[in-house]
């Protein structure tokens, strides 16, 4: 991108943002997107999306969507 971290933070601000949520909202999709079209268990889901453990990862999750990752996954099957 060829501008300072500094920059790119001021410029993520100016636009009410910031490297912390772009990386959750990524997250959150691959998340989401793993939980549908696999059946791996959550724990697996929690690294492929760069949590170490399942419990930030589940908390994370909720925070995002305001359910458990299991709970998402058995809604959005039915």
């Amino acid at each position: 991108m060829h501008i300072s971290a500094r920059t790119l933070h001021r410029q993520l601000r100016e636009e009410e943002s910031s490297l912390q949520l772009l990386k959750d909202e990524v997250r959150q999709l691959r998340a989401t997107d793993l939980l549908v079209r696999t059946d791996r268990p959550v724990k697996q889901v929690a690294a492929a999306v760069g949590f170490r453990n399942e419990k930030n990862f589940a908390r994370a999750f909720a925070g995002w969507t305001g359910v458990a990752p299991s709970a998402w996954r058995e809604g959005v099957r039915r």
